[in-house]
């Protein structure tokens, strides 16, 4: 959601539009198939953090037929800058986190970098909801390796069973947590289908007749 808003506005920023016949939606759709691409490289210690975010603009000029002369230098600290601050939220995030809030501790436990999931958090006002952030970037390895839940119940200071892991990634997230004993919930709003048996939402509110 925000990285899309801030690719489109990188798109309008940087004409891009004068070097090739697509439009905004080729090069999102570009910039996300190379960057869930990079992303697994990256999580499997295949490439490093500045690699995978320069290259993903690089690939994703390749993909859509722009040479990489035309690539602008610093786009990809451009879109640093920009997507960390925005503030759109998937619908009813701060109705269910209202919520929980009075009923269970939260903790957020992300594959994202240590800097910019900060930000995140704050731009979008929720660091009062939460109280720690474990990252794959501080602990060294990403979901779903057991390092990075262990350092979150660490953190948690609470054992497996008394934990429930809520995520939209079905192998990071869901599977990842029940392989360590961590209940899971997949939120799944595009209503994928999973070989394994998983509870599932397609929409944050129904949290609140689950939990």
């Amino acid at each position: 959601m925000n990285a899309r808003e801030t690719l489109k506005e990188l798109y309008e920023v940087y004409g891009i539009s004068q070097w090739h016949d697509g439009s905004s939606k080729d090069f999102v759709m570009a910039y996300e198939k190379i960057n869930y691409a990079l992303w697994r490289k990256y999580e499997h210690k295949e490439i490093t953090k500045d690699q995978l975010r320069t290259e993903r603009f690089v690939l994703a000029f390749k993909e859509i037929g722009i040479k990489e002369e035309y690539l602008p230098e610093n786009i990809w600290l451009d879109y640093l800058k920009r997507c960390p601050k925005k503030s759109n939220l998937i619908k009813d995030t701060i109705l269910v986190c209202d919520y929980l809030f009075p009923k269970y501790e939260m903790h957020l436990i992300t594959n994202g970098f240590e800097e910019t999931q900060n930000i995140k958090v704050e731009s979008s006002n929720l660091q009062k909801y939460f109280k720690t952030l474990t990252t794959s970037e501080c602990v060294g390895v990403a979901k779903p390796q057991p390092e990075i839940y262990f350092e979150a119940l660490s953190k948690a200071n609470a054992k497996p069973e008394e934990c429930i892991m809520i995520g939209d990634n079905l192998v990071n997230d869901v599977l990842g947590a029940m392989q360590h004993g961590i209940d899971s919930i997949w939120y799944n709003p595009e209503g994928l289908k999973s070989e394994k048996p998983v509870s599932e939402i397609k929409g944050l509110r129904e949290l609140i007749q689950m939990l």
